[in-house]
C-alpha cells in the first residue's frame, strides 16, 4: 500500500480554517465599530448594581484565590458607600464618581470609551479596562479580566451589572 503525504493538504486546510475563523462574521456597514443597540444604549447615567471579582493569585501569592462581592442593597449597609455611577457621554468620554453613604463625592475617574462589537474599551490617562457588554432588559453586563488586587497581574476576573438611572449625562 502506497503511503500519501498529507502534510501540504492539512497544512492548507488549516490555514484555511485559520483564516476563516479570524475573518468578521459580518461584512455590513458600522458592524465594526460597535453594536447598533449598544452604541444608542450605553450614553447615559448608569448605576452600579452589583460587581463579583475572582482574584486569582492575591498579591501574586499562589492559591490565594477569593472572591469579592457586592450584591444591590449591599452598597451602603455593607460597605459605607453609595454605588458608583458613570456616566457615558455621547461624545466617548465617559466619568465615573464614587460617593460615600451620604452622597458627597469621594472620587471620580475620567476617560474615553469605544465599542468595537460587544466589546467595550474604556481609556483613563493611567489604566485602561476592556470588557464584553451585554444589555438585557435594561441591565448592562460587563465581563473582562483585570488587576483587582494591584499585584500587576490582570488576572482576576471582573463581573459587573449595571442599571440605567438617566438617558442624560448631567
Amino acid at each position: 500500500m502506497k503511503r500519501r503525504n498529507i502534510g501540504p493538504l492539512l497544512c492548507l486546510i488549516l490555514t484555511t480554517f485559520l483564516f476563516g475563523a479570524c475573518r468578521n462574521v459580518s461584512d455590513a456597514p458600522g458592524e465594526q465599530q460597535g453594536s447598533p443597540i449598544l452604541e444608542e444604549v450605553l450614553p447615559g447615567t448608569w448605576e452600579a448594581v452589583s460587581i463579583y471579582v475572582e482574584v486569582n493569585s492575591a498579591e501574586g501569592k499562589v492559591d490565594s484565590n477569593f472572591v469579592f462581592q457586592i450584591n444591590d442593597g449591599d452598597w451602603k449597609k455593607v460597605f459605607s458607600v453609595s454605588p458608583p455611577v458613570t456616566y457615558f457621554q455621547k461624545d466617548h468620554k465617559y466619568r465615573v464618581e464614587y460617593r460615600d453613604r451620604v452622597d458627597s463625592v469621594m472620587s471620580v475617574s475620567r476617560g474615553i470609551w469605544n465599542l468595537m462589537g460587544d466589546t467595550l474599551m474604556m481609556i483613563e490617562s493611567d489604566q485602561s479596562f476592556q470588557f464584553l457588554v451585554n444589555y438585557e432588559k435594561g441591565l448592562m453586563y460587563f465581563q473582562g479580566m483585570r488587576d483587582w488586587d494591584d499585584d500587576g497581574a490582570e488576572d482576576d476576573d471582573y463581573q459587573e451589572v449595571k442599571r440605567r438611572v438617566s438617558i442624560g449625562t448631567d
